[in-house]
């Protein structure tokens, strides 16, 4: 019998140059101060003063003064923003006042023919700025994690039609500008812009994992790929009563992190303590950094093996896969309760197969070998084992946007 049930995704073991992810483009990740794209694709990225490492997102990441120091990527890589793309980067601030750019493609401080982004500390967001030559413009902005000390930044490209992402969250989606917003002239910066002693000033903070692929990735892929530095990788999961569960963290940067409450946790001191607790409990993560804090959580359910209602198998009856990030994946509610799964299958109203599940944690994102379905009704059917009977379980979901 299964007496644990925990969800986790070691996401720091993933990497973005996997080939069944990342076909073509740049990455460049930093360890060791390697300015060197490690997809093999593009030449060395250009440092204007030397270059100082700083722990990163995964192992190393650039630091930039905010004084003198500034990269310049090699002049090609702006052909890939004449396709789709993905483009992404972490950063992590220290300036808290002036405005600063974390990734500029222009050629001179007007708004005509650039790509940029913008940390605005004194609104704590990022200022995306996209303009074409032809004078159509977009400048969504999207707020950070107020409890986050390094931030994901991510946009794609699809056709025409782009995507804005921040701290894993959508922000926006334009659909106006149809050819490459640069000109011949531009270059790529990281920490600066044409704009600096103009309207900014030059960045001062770490900076991390920039890549750029190209085609548009999907948000379930773009929240896959996540490292979480700082943070916990594991999902809030459910445990029987006298049980233990580990929880991971991503790479912590700092020499003054706390989990709390520390009843029943050992390892306390490392980013993996396995926890017991004897009631339901939400644990906490607390990293300090130079400017900021880190805080993030992680509730552990506790239930009594002995009240357990087999037959209580729990699935919603609507989900709206339409990428806001809310109810957009279909799946059981309470997996703890299935100790082993023979089917979990999914029927359009025809009656065909349009999803079947590999494991009792499978979820459904109302596609059908990755095209969106109709709205309607579906019908499901689970057929599980718990404390050692069989069960079924079947019904119907409304699909809407």
């Amino acid at each position: 019998m299964v007496r644990i049930i925990l969800i986790i995704s070691v996401l720091c073991s993933v990497s973005l140059v996997n080939p069944g992810l990342f076909s073509q483009g740049f990455y460049y990740n930093f360890s060791s101060c390697n300015l060197e794209d490690s997809n093999d694709t593009f030449a060395d990225i250009d440092a204007i003063n030397d270059t100082t490492c700083v722990c990163g997102v995964v192992d190393d990441g650039l630091f930039l003064d905010g004084i003198n120091d500034s990269f310049f990527l090699p002049p090609v890589a702006k052909e890939l923003f004449e396709n789709d793309f993905t483009l992404g980067f972490y950063f992590s601030p220290e300036k808290d006042t002036d405005n600063q750019p974390i990734f500029a493609v222009q050629d001179s401080c007007d708004r005509d023919s650039l790509l940029t982004f913008r940390y605005l500390p004194g609104i704590n967001k990022v200022e995306l700025s996209i303009s074409e030559k032809l004078g159509t413009s977009w400048s969504p902005r999207g707020s950070l994690d107020e409890n986050a000390c390094w931030h994901r930044i991510v946009l794609t490209k699809e056709g025409s039609v782009y995507s804005y992402y921040v701290d894993n969250q959508f922000v926006e989606q334009f659909d106006n500008i149809v050819t490459s917003p640069l000109i011949p002239e531009a270059r790529i910066y990281i920490g600066s812009s044409p704009c600096v002693n103009i309207d900014d000033e030059l960045y001062r903070g770490r900076f991390d994992e920039l890549f750029m692929d190209t085609r548009a990735w999907s948000f379930s892929e773009i929240r896959d790929t996540d490292f979480f530095p700082d943070r916990i990788i594991t999902n809030d999961t459910t445990i029987f009563k006298g049980n233990s569960v580990d929880i991971l963290a991503g790479n912590i940067c700092s020499a003054s992190f706390f989990w709390s409450p520390l009843e029943n946790i050992v390892d306390a001191d490392t980013n993996m303590p396995s926890v017991t607790p004897e009631e339901t409990t939400t644990y906490f993560l607390s990293t300090s950094g130079v400017s900021c804090t880190t805080i993030d959580s992680i509730k552990v359910n506790v239930i009594d093996e002995d009240l357990l209602n087999c037959e209580d198998l729990l699935l919603p009856n609507v989900f709206t896969p339409n990428g806001d990030q809310v109810n957009d994946q279909f799946g059981i509610s309470n997996p703890f309760l299935i100790e082993d799964i023979d089917r979990f299958d999914i029927f359009d109203r025809y009656g065909s197969l349009v999803f079947q599940g590999v494991n009792k944690n499978s979820t459904w994102d109302g596609t059908y070998q990755g095209t969106p379905l109709m709205l309607g009704t579906y019908m499901y059917r689970v057929e599980y084992t718990c404390q050692d009977e069989s069960f079924v379980k079947q019904g119907s979901l409304s699909l809407m946007r």
